[in-house]
């Protein structure tokens, strides 16, 4: 690419406002040495793309402290295929237990807790 036709070319490609990504792919039809810094320097200069780019992703949400074995415990249902899933996880150890249940109610979650409970001796 002559360095004269440089600068239109980029304008063209700017004028598009898809980003740096996006831009740099289509401009790879047109390569020259600098071509990355330059796409990069011409985004960064632009109102119109800055106002269009896609924003940081939020602060990670804060995570859960560490526990002992069976000190905290997740509980869900899930439903697959029409059937219910009961699903537990140890916080502590990570270990999952999953069983069929009739239904998402108390007293399947009590039976499923129950067995778990008795297994590893908690009761």
């Amino acid at each position: 690419m002559p360095e004269g036709l440089r600068f239109r070319v980029m304008e063209v490609l700017r004028d598009l406002h898809v980003g740096v990504k996006r831009t740099k792919s289509l401009a790879r039809l047109h390569v020259w040495p600098s071509l990355s810094a330059d796409i990069e320097f011409m985004v960064a200069a632009c109102n119109e793309c800055q106002q269009t780019r896609a924003q940081s992703p939020r602060k990670k949400a804060d995570t859960w402290p560490t526990a002992e074995r069976w000190e905290r415990l997740h509980i869900d249902y899930a439903e697959i295929d029409g059937r219910t899933l009961f699903v537990l996880v140890d916080a502590g150890t990570g270990w999952i237990d999953a069983d069929w249940a009739p239904g998402p109610n108390t007293t399947s979650a009590v039976r499923l807790l129950s067995r778990a409970f008795r297994y590893f001796g908690l009761c």
